[in-house]
């Protein structure tokens, strides 16, 4: 099971389902996003992570037809 964090991401609230945090750090395990915490947070057995420095972090399968304000 592969584990990495990718730390002090910007969250669009509209897509981001459960977490009303706007910058967070999200752990993926093998290939899918299994939590979402304040950005800092400490991982158990994280093999990697990448600091995203702001950037917006947004899913693959999105509905595109969104309006995002």
């Amino acid at each position: 099971m592969s584990k990495y964090v990718l730390k002090n991401c910007k969250l669009i609230p509209e897509l981001t389902e459960g977490t009303e945090l706007t910058c967070a750090d999200v752990l993926i395990e093998d290939g899918k996003i299994a939590g979402i915490a304040e950005p800092g947070t400490s991982f158990k057995d994280v093999e990697e992570s990448t600091d995203l420095c702001g950037a917006t972090l947004m899913p693959g399968l999105i509905d595109a037809h969104v309006h995002s304000v």
